[in-house]
């Protein structure tokens, strides 16, 4: 009889056990985190002033009341800014600007391709400008202002790849003939933070000593501005952003550093 009341007592037991055991809870705990990345960007921005004809001077010369152009060139011949054509002892204001509008650091550079399409039997560019078909131009005898009336260091200038190059703690230039037309590569140097501006000139200037034959030469005369812009992440230098990022617009056989 004993056996069989602790048999039972047992039994209710192990049915208490099992019922408590069923009641527990696990001890635990969790978290969530959440990564956000935001990405920069590399962004310029190329503007001119639009111009006017000075009615006392005949000069070209900045229209202060219109908005500047975003990437578009002025053509001063072009009936649309009313500005006619260019003459001897003229000054024309053109002031390309290129300003880093992006949200990150970012080298930056510029190519001008100065040319002219005079008709058969007229003067080239280089005629007027008293030079052979393959010497370099003095760009700060064409346009000045800007970066272009920062001095160079004559110490600096170099002939490298067949071109001249003019350096100093602002930028490089470099300049050579391709084709009948003069190209300038400026390298700015050092990172330009956002809202970085400069002004690559400001002023073309047509000599007083020129002819009707000389003037002909700038029939069709433009002058092309190209800006870029690359991270300066993974670069030490602008010359190396530019030349590895836009290797046919900066193609170059031998340093120029």
């Amino acid at each position: 009889m004993k056996k069989k009341i602790l048999a039972v007592a047992l039994a209710t037991i192990m049915i208490v056990i099992a019922v408590t055991g069923a009641t527990l809870a696990y001890m635990k705990d969790s978290h969530k985190a959440t990564n956000t990345f935001t990405v920069g960007n590399v962004k310029i921005e190329l503007s001119e002033a639009q111009v006017k004809k000075d009615a006392s001077t005949g000069n070209i010369v900045e229209d202060n009341t219109l908005p500047r152009l975003i990437n578009a060139g002025i053509a001063y011949g072009d009936p649309i800014t009313g500005v006619g054509n260019l003459y001897p002892a003229q000054t024309a204001h053109k002031d390309p600007t290129i300003k880093n509008i992006g949200s990150e650091d970012a080298y930056i550079a510029a190519k001008i391709t100065i040319s002219s399409t005079p008709d058969a039997g007229e003067k080239k560019l280089y005629d007027v400008m008293g030079l052979a078909g393959t010497d370099l131009l003095d760009i700060g005898g064409f346009v000045t202002g800007g970066l272009i009336s920062v001095p160079t260091d004559p110490a600096n200038n170099k002939i490298v790849d067949g071109g001249l190059v003019c350096s100093n703690a602002s930028y490089l230039i470099y300049q050579r003939v391709e084709g009948g037309k003069y190209v300038f590569y400026i390298f700015l140097e050092g990172a330009k933070a956002k809202d970085f501006e400069q002004v690559l000139f400001t002023t073309l200037n047509i000599p007083k000593t020129w002819d009707n034959a000389e003037i002909a030469a700038l029939k069709g005369l433009t002058i092309d501005i190209e800006a870029y812009a690359v991270q300066t992440n993974s670069f030490a230098t602008c010359y190396a952003a530019m030349t590895t990022a836009f290797p046919t617009q900066f193609s170059f056989s031998t340093s120029l550093y």
